[in-house]
């Protein structure tokens, strides 16, 4: 799926976008996961000497919270975590537990307030990442004539007076802007730009690589299987994933980025000036 003609076009474009912007801006890396409650090592080791009885390995999955937080290579945000406990007891996917509005009160309300000046802020495509502004939201196919009509007059585009909706409809596709995103509005009002990671380049996030360590602290340190202690880990792992191993995961997905280059033979967007001089003979 990563080598289709049309994921290679974006990779690139994303890969010379986070390249220039790393000049000006610090990247913020942005993600969300989901920790069962029944999370263990499939395996242990014990020694055959020790009087300790071995940690059970529980069988089912169990509650699950999910988890959603920010963080560079300088670690962590303070005070950017976002803890809480599914409300669904099936086995669909975390993301149907979010949305735009929990996503968008959480940058409001924590990411916002700890950025530093000019972040670019890096997230994968979720649906909830990409709520669109509902002041620059364009009529779709099932608004009504009249909202058609008004959308027209609000933007000053001519037409018609008296005409068929589907007349009207074609004005608002010759005359629709590029999409406005609720989060990258709010987040370029302070000075910040949003970069969307393409699909299935989840390798391009350092915060991935954080999550897989998390994990691990929870598989090795869950003992009760409840819910209650599994978040009491989770939230000291976080504080003893250290700035050092974060700056370490920013440099394999740099190690990352510049492989891709070679393999996709991307040229710098940017031709240097040549000069030529004209001899008179």
């Amino acid at each position: 799926m990563c080598e289709r003609p049309d994921i290679i076009r974006l990779r690139i474009n994303c890969l010379r976008t986070i390249k220039k912007k790393r000049e000006g801006y610090e990247p913020v890396y942005l993600d969300e996961t989901w920790v069962n409650a029944c999370h263990t090592a499939a395996y242990q080791w014990s020694h055959p000497d020790t009087r300790e009885p071995q940690r059970k390995i529980h069988p089912g999955k169990g509650e699950r919270l999910i988890v959603l937080h920010a963080g560079s290579h300088r670690g962590f945000l303070t005070g950017c975590d976002l803890v809480f406990r599914s409300r669904s007891t099936d086995s669909r996917d975390y993301h149907t537990e979010m949305n735009s509005q929990v996503f968008t009160a959480y940058v409001e309300e924590q990411l916002l307030l700890v950025l530093l000046d000019k972040s670019l802020v890096v997230m994968d495509n979720a649906p909830y990442h990409s709520c669109r502004d509902p002041v620059n939201r364009c009529p779709t196919s099932n608004s009504t004539k009249g909202e058609i009509c008004q959308w027209l007059d609000n933007n000053r585009i001519a037409r018609p007076t008296k005409a068929k909706k589907t007349d009207y409809y074609q004005l608002v596709l010759q005359n629709k802007p590029p999409p406005s995103y609720l989060i990258d509005n709010m987040l370029s009002d302070h000075g910040h730009e949003v970069l969307r990671l393409l699909p299935y380049h989840c390798d391009l996030n350092p915060i991935e690589l954080i999550w897989g360590d998390l994990k691990t602290m929870v598989a090795r340190q869950n003992k009760t299987f409840k819910l209650a202690d599994v978040k009491q880990i989770v939230l000291t792992g976080m504080g003893e994933i250290t700035d050092v191993r974060w700056a370490n995961c920013d440099q394999h997905v740099i190690k990352v980025e510049e492989e891709y280059w070679k393999q996709d033979c991307i040229r710098p967007d940017t031709v240097q000036p040549v000069g030529i001089s004209w001899d008179k003979d």
